[in-house]
């Protein structure tokens, strides 16, 4: 008899857990996941997970791992929660400072066709480790920068390169400046695998690209330079990678910085 009553008050402690948390709103699941994290009580989350988070990659594990020792820290103050709703992605971000240093505790979820939104993961960043990384890398939207064709012309007996040079588009929302890019050739004319290399080199230039237009882009090496075969475009193959553009436009780690000190500073005059 008392293992019974034992499980019913399991049972109504878990759905009253539940019954306090508006499924449809991302704010009251929001204050749910950061109560839960703050209070180590984990399994709290288990019903808002599709299989009750016995699914979870070992990254999973090692986020919420963080973010509970994260959540032990004295000086947290709470700055935002921000929600992020794309077809394809959605996501909640609560955002905090701890000393001058801003952190975000992240989750992934899915709303059904009545709108119940279910959880799907946990993320963490040092906002302002993250800016800095950023600001420190080269900037290469690969997928904006379209190489569309080599061109070339040769000697009289066609083993030997006069010049050559790279089409390019830029399909990015702004100009760039400057570029740098490594071009490839290869020996072959199989369009499923690239052949046996003869060429490499890196090409550096600061010609204006205005945005959505196609220029031309002299690949030094190949001047005066010897294949040793009869160049021809049905033998050789080329490729193109690109390494960087500029400038680079800040990034959304920098842009959250600036907002969040925004916040922060409003929160202080009021």
């Amino acid at each position: 008899m008392k293992k019974i009553s034992f499980l019913y008050l399991a049972l109504a402690l878990l759905f009253d857990s539940c019954a306090t948390v508006d499924r449809k709103d991302i704010f009251s699941i929001a204050e749910t996941v950061e109560k839960s994290f703050k209070q180590g009580k984990i399994d709290k989350l288990k019903p808002f997970f599709e299989y009750h988070m016995d699914s979870l990659s070992q990254e999973q594990k090692d986020y919420i791992k963080e973010i509970l020792t994260f959540y032990k820290e004295k000086s947290i103050k709470k700055i935002d929660v921000d929600s992020t709703d794309f077809w394809l992605f959605k996501s909640c971000d609560i955002s905090y400072l701890v000393d001058d240093t801003y952190y975000q505790v992240s989750f992934l979820y899915d709303r059904d066709s009545v709108g119940i939104i279910t959880l799907s993961g946990f993320y963490f960043s040092n906002i302002n480790e993250a800016c800095t990384t950023s600001k420190n890398k080269p900037y290469c939207p690969s997928s904006d920068i379209v190489f569309k064709r080599l061109s070339w012309t040769t000697d009289y007996y066609g083993k030997s390169f006069k010049n050559g040079a790279i089409e390019l588009q830029n399909k990015t929302d702004f100009d760039i400046n400057y570029i740098k890019f490594r071009v490839t050739l290869a020996k072959g004319g199989n369009k499923y695998f690239f052949g046996e290399t003869f060429f490499s080199q890196t090409v550096e230039s600061y010609k204006p690209i205005y945005k959505g237009d196609i220029a031309t882009i002299e690949v030094p090496g190949m001047s005066d330079y010897y294949a040793g075969f009869k160049i021809d475009k049905d033998n050789m193959q080329f490729s193109a990678e690109l390494i960087e553009i500029k400038p680079k436009p800040i990034s959304s780690w920098c842009l959250k910085i600036q907002e969040l000190d925004k916040k922060v500073k409003s929160m202080l005059n009021n």
